[in-house]
């Protein structure tokens, strides 16, 4: 390494100076009229700078080729002008502002023959201040030119030496003349080179020039030191009247000594075996270099599983072809890019077997074994110094059952396995087929339970279709049984259009007899009916008083419905022998009892005590025999809130084979429950599967009028009178109309 020397110049300076007038206008930059202070501006050029020999007065540009402007303090530009058209008096009210002078800009740098001034100062003035103010204006970038000895044309047919600092570079050919303008920073070079009956291109960069500033002109004279055709150093010198920096320029290494290529491994030991189990990655990386330049770099291959895809058993990565460069980065091989760029010398390349280790694979219950042997050739055709061998032997993967399977993982269009695999390069998928069919590979889903644990999970499946099925792990299978799939069933009466009422109890007053009726959501006479309610308890009143409301059902059929003639209309109401209601003197009593009005899958056991005694609250008893699983519950309904109650829908399905285990469960979220719907809604609920490998005995659906501890209700007047009992008069609260019920299998 030697030490050059690089010099350099200030520029002359601009100054701006805010002084008398010199010209015939005024202007304000406020309006107005309550300016009370005012500024002058002129330019001139400051000749008592010394000017060395590399630099001219011309390179100053003419006062009318800057631009001057007025900001605040926001940096907010209040007034721009030409300096030719700029007013000799400008008036601007109290305050601070910044006065700035330029030339050219510096977003356009780095530029030839684009040099950039610029000055500013602050002042601050007061009512009734005219200022005389300084502003300083310089060159503001760094400028470079460049001259290549005539020596370099001894040697080299084409050169050139690319230039930056901040930013983009700018390329100085050998016959470039102009200068160039660079914002500040480390200046950084990058000379390319190519010798007198050659096709490659040599380049280096040596090191940076750090710092370099504005009002610096490096003027560089590049001369080429040669012996009998070898490069062995670029001298850069400037002007000998400039002031001397010194600069280290690095001799390219492609012409020092050559030593043999350097083959080094890392991550691994050359000849040591590395033990892995197929999917799983191992660091391998082979790092080459050589000052010489790389001529060829070789892989030489033994491998059942890799040459059965078509990888080469020798390979010059440096003459790939394109298809032997896609087939060896399908398989999981990655270089340096340079070893595939044309005229450039390769000094330090790189090739990595990661990927290739985790993409090797072994036939079930076996180990099987890969080698690689990696040979580098230089230009003067000296191989590498050392041996370099990667091995590798492969066990099969972790991949298991981590329960065992049976039918309660089909579902009817899908099924669910727990597994544990460790894999990066594959992922299981689930195969099924019929009798006597091919296999087929379901769309799969993975959801990470644990630490290599999951759940597997195919669909597609058709309901009702015997399946053989098994899980997939590259070559490796997990025999995973022939089981049916479920049925795609629905509830009965899910679109509420069964319904009776029966009479339940009648007092005739004096001019009209008024019946009770309790109501039904299943066809008078049915002996398996799915639906239930609280209608029991909320008409048990009998005898006692002539307000018959004090008996009313919580859960009736309404006209029209969503799709058909009726949906079901779930109220909170208030019931029993002290609810009153005496419109003639305008008393009212509270009621007495108040519960949710309910619609669910399941049976309702009441028993009153007595015809005017309430007795207890009634027992629900969920759940009728199911055992399919659906994905969601969907439904529409409208709802009337009263108090800002809200409602509740949920569907659970059970195991009762043994006790009763939850299997599944989903519940309407707040998002709906809370509103307001006066129109029908659609509402979807999903299904969460607790037990995902537990097939469903029992199914419940629940929809509920209020989740209030304390429900509420509201007095409401009918059209009957007293001597009518006040009949349709009621207590009532939250008011949940539900319709077409359905179950979604996906």
């Amino acid at each position: 390494m030697k030490l050059r020397k690089i010099r350099f110049v200030f520029l002359v300076c601009l100054t701006l100076f805010i002084l008398g007038c010199h010209k015939d206008k005024v202007d304000s930059i406020i309006g107005g009229g309550d300016e009370s202070c005012a500024v002058s501006l002129r330019l001139q050029t400051d000749e008592t700078l010394t000017i060395v020999p590399l630099t001219r007065s011309g390179d100053v540009p003419a006062d009318d080729k800057f631009s001057v402007r007025i900001e605040n303090t926001r940096g907010e530009v209040l007034k721009n002008w030409k300096y030719a058209e700029l007013p000799s008096l400008i008036k601007v009210v109290p305050g601070s502002y910044k006065l700035v002078a330029y030339y050219g800009t510096d977003s356009i740098l780095p530029a030839f023959e684009k040099p950039f001034y610029y000055g500013e100062t602050k002042v601050t003035l007061k009512e009734g201040d005219n200022l005389d103010t300084l502003v300083n204006c310089s060159m503001a970038a760094v400028k470079v030119a460049v001259e290549f000895d005539k020596s370099f044309g001894y040697e080299y047919d084409d050169y050139w030496v690319d230039i930056k600092t901040v930013g983009d570079s700018l390329s100085f050919a050998k016959d470039e003349s102009r200068v160039a303008y660079f914002k500040p920073g480390n200046l950084r070079m990058r000379f390319v080179l190519k010798p007198i009956g050659s096709n490659t291109y040599y380049q280096f960069y040596p090191q940076a020039i750090g710092a370099v500033k504005a009002k610096e002109f490096y003027k560089m004279k590049l001369r080429a030191n040669t012996d009998k055709g070898d490069l062995k150093s670029i001298t850069i010198t400037t002007d000998s009247s400039t002031i001397d920096i010194p600069v280290d320029v690095e001799l390219p290494p492609f012409y020092l000594p050559k030593p043999a290529p350097k083959v080094t491994p890392q991550g691994f030991v050359s000849g040591e075996t590395i033990e892995t189990t197929e999917g799983l990655s191992k660091p391998a990386t082979v790092m080459v270099s050589s000052s010489g330049g790389l001529t060829e770099l070789k892989i030489k291959t033994i491998s059942d599983t890799l040459i059965a895809r078509g990888w080469p058993e020798e390979i010059d990565l440096m003459r790939a072809t394109p298809e032997q460069v896609a087939l060896l980065k399908a398989n999981g091989l990655d270089w340096s890019d340079e070893l595939n760029t044309k005229d450039t010398i390769k000094t330090t390349v790189w090739v990595k077997f990661d990927n290739v280790v985790k993409l090797l694979n072994t036939a079930p219950g076996q180990i099987s074994h890969s080698a690689f042997e990696i040979v580098a050739k230089d230009r003067f055709g000296q191989f590498g110094d050392a041996e370099c061998k990667l091995d590798v032997n492969v066990a099969p993967p972790v991949f298991e059952f981590a329960s065992a399977p049976g039918g309660g993982n089909v579902y009817a269009k899908k099924a669910v396995y727990n597994i544990k695999y460790e894999s990066e390069a594959r992922t299981p998928v689930v195969e099924y087929k019929t009798v006597g069919g091919e296999w087929k590979t379901a769309p799969t889903t993975l959801i990470l339970l644990s630490e290599n644990d999951y759940d597997c999970t195919g669909t597609g499946l058709t309901p009702e279709m015997n399946y053989s099925f098994r899980i997939r792990l590259g070559g490796h299978i997990l025999d995973a049984g022939s089981f049916p799939t479920e049925a795609e069933l629905q509830v009965p009466n899910a679109g509420m259009e069964d319904w009776y009422n029966e009479k339940v109890y009648e007092k005739k007053t004096a001019w009209v007899g008024i019946a009770i009726y309790n109501y039904y959501p299943y066809n008078q006479g049915e002996s398996s009916a799915w639906w239930s309610t609280r209608n029991a308890m909320t008409t048990f009143q009998r005898s006692g008083t002539s307000y018959y409301y004090t008996s009313f059902p919580a859960t009736c059929d309404v006209s029209p419905g969503h799709s058909g003639n009726k949906a079901a209309e779930i109220s909170t109401v208030g019931y029993g022998i002290d609810n009153w209601w005496t419109s003639a003197s305008n008393a009212t009593y509270p009621a007495q009892y108040v519960t949710p009005g309910m619609l669910f899958i399941g049976d309702y056991n009441y028993s009153p005590k007595a015809n005017d005694d309430r007795g207890d609250e009634g027992t629900e008893v969920f759940g009728r025999p199911f055992d399919v699983r659906p994905d969601k519950l969907a439904f529409w309904y409208k709802f009337k809130p009263y108090n800002s109650e809200s409602f509740k829908a949920y569907i659970v399905l059970e195991n009762r084979d043994n006790g009763t285990v939850e299997v599944g469960r989903g519940e309407l979220s707040s998002e709906y429950t809370g509103k307001a719907q006066s129109e029908f809604t659609k509402a979807t609920v999903d299904i969460t599967y607790s037990n995902k490998y537990l097939k469903a005995t029992h199914i419940y659906i629940v929809f509920l009028s209020s989740t209030a501890a304390t429900p509420t209700t509201d007095r409401v007047q009918g059209s009957k009178g007293t001597f009518n009992g006040n009949s349709d008069s009621r207590y009532i609260g939250n008011v949940l109309t539900v319709d077409d019920i359905e179950l979604i299998y996906e």
